[in-house]
């Protein structure tokens, strides 16, 4: 038990004596009113028990201040721990430049990184656990969202593509967001893919929540040829293993010929923790 604990329980048991002192007091006054006993042994005994219950209230007042004040050096210290924990995404929103870039050389594309929100401090470890999926998802937007030069021109896009990576904190929890001007999700090849594996009978017409769903599901890919950049099925069941375990969440939203945005949305205060589990704040 802590600290705070065994001063809880202390203050506690010393009221509950103050309490047991104050009844037996009552009760003798009682019975020397009614006569049952003379009326110099309760007088007396009620002196002591009223001298005995003002130095308790006198020790559990100090108590009460004790706890107060420990409790609030307790938050200031773990205050102190937290801001040297503190971490900024700009480092690790850096550290995607260079990935972004192999990735576009290899797929044979031109693609621009855009950083925003860099600003955002979390703590060391979650913005430790962050980077893996942050750099699934803007390799996947590489490899299947930007389109090649050529097929962008004749879309009436510029040639090169542009992929935003994004941090914001708002009241109740703080959202990264990775975003591409590419083609968004091609569904008609989701569910093709999903008929091969069985994961939907061939004659299912699934909505697009589901066969978005199936894009995160372990070893799934649309990608025909397997090569450095994708078509191992491994990724996006990464990224949603890794947002799970900060207790966040995946929200999609993919617009046809016009790119594809990802969210990954996580609580300010954890359920599970007396602490934040990402212990956000700005620079």
């Amino acid at each position: 038990m802590c600290w705070k604990g065994r001063m809880y329980n202390d203050v506690q048991t010393l009221t509950s004596v103050r309490d047991e002192l104050q009844e037996w007091r009552h009760r003798l006054h009682t019975l020397s009113a009614s006569g049952e006993i003379s009326s110099a042994a309760p007088a007396e005994l009620t002196s002591i028990t009223e001298v005995i219950a003002e130095h308790l209230d006198r020790v559990i007042g100090a108590l009460d201040q004790d706890e107060t004040d420990f409790s609030d050096i307790s938050s200031h210290l773990q205050q102190q721990v937290n801001d040297l924990r503190l971490v900024s995404l700009e480092t690790t929103f850096r550290r995607l430049a260079r990935p972004v870039r192999d990735a576009a050389q290899q797929a044979g594309k031109q693609v621009e990184l855009e950083l925003r929100g860099g600003d955002v401090a979390l703590n060391r470890q979650a913005t430790e656990s962050l980077y893996a999926p942050l750099l699934h998802l803007v390799r996947n937007a590489v490899a299947h969202g930007i389109e090649d030069p050529a097929a962008r021109e004749a879309a009436g896009k510029p040639r090169g593509g542009v992929i935003r990576v994004s941090a914001a904190v708002e009241p109740d929890r703080v959202v990264l967001t990775v975003a591409d001007d590419g083609a968004g999700l091609n569904f008609e090849a989701i569910r093709a893919r999903a008929v091969q594996r069985g994961m939907i009978a061939a004659d299912a017409v699934p909505d697009r929540d589901a066969l978005t769903a199936a894009v995160f599901q372990p070893g799934f890919t649309t990608e025909k040829n397997v090569n450095d950049l994708s078509g191992r099925g491994v990724g996006m069941d990464v990224v949603k293993a890794e947002v799970e375990a900060l207790e966040g969440r995946i929200e999609v939203d993919s617009v046809d010929g016009q790119g594809l945005t990802i969210r990954l949305v996580f609580p300010i205060k954890s359920e599970h923790e007396e602490y934040p589990p990402l212990a956000i704040e700005r620079t």
